[in-house]
């Protein structure tokens, strides 16, 4: 992980934090092992809290999806009647999640109709409906779905270093930039000496392996292309995601990282060099 991370960020190495805090130290590289320890130690629990605050319940007990993804949960109804939900979704990529519910009564699937509150939330990015949560009231049959659509809309959205982002749904997307990775096994002053002890965890020194220096075509906002990719595997891999964005650059003249090693601010005036799409 980075201990810092920041936006257009194009080098990450052992010398590359432009911040004043720690400046030219390490902690914008990507490393098991940081300066201080409170990061590296929260970071594996990020994965299972997001799987164990996927499903809640209300004040009654009925159920509530308040974060997605593929799931199947059992509750026990105020009734003392289980139901078994199913979710079905590709989500955040995918902006339909599918819920099946069944129900059960001393082990044995039941036919008759069974009241019951659902709830879901509805994401502050998602501009369909208010963000918030929703209930649905209702009597429900056992195998009886219901879908939920959440319009993943394109959004140009303005950036803390003065810049623009390109966000669809709950993502924000950034170019790939072709890069250089080489194993860091450098002993640094402000890390005490301190190494990863375990060799599939490496520090890395990456920097910029092909152009880098791009901005968006702000004239030509209107012609993002969102391709839809057919993948397999972890999707946050690079090159395994299954949506990509496409949209008009152009290359900027004269900006370049300073002093070989640290992120440059954005250029107050672009000079456009040769226009393309990444």
């Amino acid at each position: 992980m980075q201990y810092f991370s920041c936006p257009n960020q194009f080098i990450a190495t052992g010398n590359s934090n432009y911040n004043e805090f720690k400046r030219g130290l390490t902690w914008m590289a990507y490393r098991p092992i940081h300066e201080t320890e409170c990061c590296i130690g929260n970071l594996h629990r990020y994965l299972p809290n997001y799987a164990a605050r996927m499903w809640m319940k209300d004040k009654q007990g009925y159920p509530v999806a308040t974060l997605y993804g593929p799931s199947q949960v059992t509750y026990t109804l105020p009734d003392g009647i289980k139901v078994v939900i199913e979710e079905q979704t590709a989500y955040p990529f995918d902006e339909k999640i599918v819920f099946t519910f069944r129900f059960y009564k001393n082990g044995k699937e039941i036919s008759g109709k069974q009241v019951m509150d659902f709830t879901y939330r509805i994401p502050e990015w998602c501009d369909a409906e208010p963000a918030g949560f929703k209930t649905i009231s209702k009597d429900w049959q056992s195998g009886e779905t219901y879908t939920v659509q959440l319009p993943m809309r394109i959004k140009i959205c303005n950036s803390s270093d003065g810049g623009i982002t390109i966000e669809r749904g709950p993502i924000l997307y950034a170019y790939p930039i072709p890069e250089h990775r080489k194993e860091d096994t450098a002993i640094y002053e402000n890390l005490a000496g301190k190494l990863s002890g375990n060799p599939e965890f490496k520090s890395w020194s990456m920097t910029p392996a092909g152009k880098w220096n791009y901005a968006i075509d702000a004239g030509k906002l209107d012609q993002i292309n969102v391709k839809q990719n057919q993948v397999s595997g972890f999707p946050f891999d690079l090159g395994n995601s299954p949506v990509t964005i496409e949209i008009p650059v152009v290359g900027v003249k004269g900006w370049k990282l300073e002093e070989d090693r640290y992120t440059p601010a954005l250029p107050e005036k672009v000079v456009p060099g040769r226009p393309r799409a990444v």
